[in-house]
């Protein structure tokens, strides 16, 4: 996976390794999340992954109880994306929510961003994911006085954008992103897309502009960056699917 990008030669050998693949007899939590993610990676680049998936849906009831946190949102991940390829997938998300509820007070800010990233898909068709959603993102409220440097730089940005996401303001948050990202101007040390969607979050949360210095910091740093209002914009879609108008800062 690694490989696939800088040495797409790679992809050659993926599916003489699908149709190989075989899962363990006896499957614990971590073989099954690790066996979806691979389900979900290469369902297009070696499709035998696929063969895996009604066995794999079959043993979540049974595991689910004992997935981590990164586990869980793994596997929600992948159940995001092989849902065209093996829509029995949907199956398993049921459980992997009632898991992740019970995980919500173990959660670290890297399993909170990655979980709301994980969910957002679900908002619409399941209630109990926006709900779980709105929780994570109280937990990592919980959690800002503890957050370290590259917390603050990544997991910040991602929280805000899933708060926008879900339509929901919280002032603390916002006001403690805006005084920390704002102050000795952190936020030029964002990423392209942190601060395309850190923009495009506050925006979206602040119409009334009672974070205006920040706004407006935020977009002269977005143009000091290259970066367009058209890149704001696509932000939106989050950090995977965000292609900047210019090679990535």
């Amino acid at each position: 996976a690694i490989l696939k990008e800088a040495a797409p030669q790679v992809i050659q050998i993926l599916p003489v390794l699908g149709a190989k693949y075989k899962l363990p007899t006896n499957k614990n939590a971590e073989h099954v999340s690790q066996g979806l993610w691979l389900a979900a990676h290469f369902r297009k680049d070696a499709p035998d992954f696929l063969k895996t998936v009604p066995e794999l849906v079959a043993s979540v009831p049974s595991v689910a109880k004992n997935m981590t946190a990164s586990e869980v949102s793994t596997s929600l991940w992948a159940a995001e994306n092989l849902k065209e390829s093996a829509p029995e997938v949907l199956e398993i998300v049921p459980a992997l929510l009632s898991q992740a509820i019970r995980t919500t007070s173990n959660m670290t800010a890297e399993n909170i961003y990655s979980n709301l990233l994980s969910l957002a898909p679900f908002h619409d068709s399941l209630p109990e994911a926006k709900s779980l959603s709105l929780k994570a993102v109280a937990k990592f409220t919980a959690l800002l006085s503890e957050l370290t440097a590259d917390e603050w730089r990544v997991a910040a940005p991602r929280v805000v954008w899933a708060f926008a996401r879900l339509g929901q303001r919280d002032e603390v948050l916002l006001n403690a992103v805006a005084e920390h990202l704002g102050a000795r101007r952190r936020y030029w040390s964002l990423n392209d897309w942190s601060l395309c969607a850190l923009l495009w979050s506050y925006e979206v949360l602040d119409p009334e502009k009672s974070f205006a210095t920040f706004q407006s910091q935020l977009r002269k740093s977005v143009k000091s960056h290259g970066l367009s209002e058209v890149d704001v914009q696509n932000s939106r879609r989050g950090p995977s699917q965000f292609q900047p108008s210019r090679p990535s800062f």
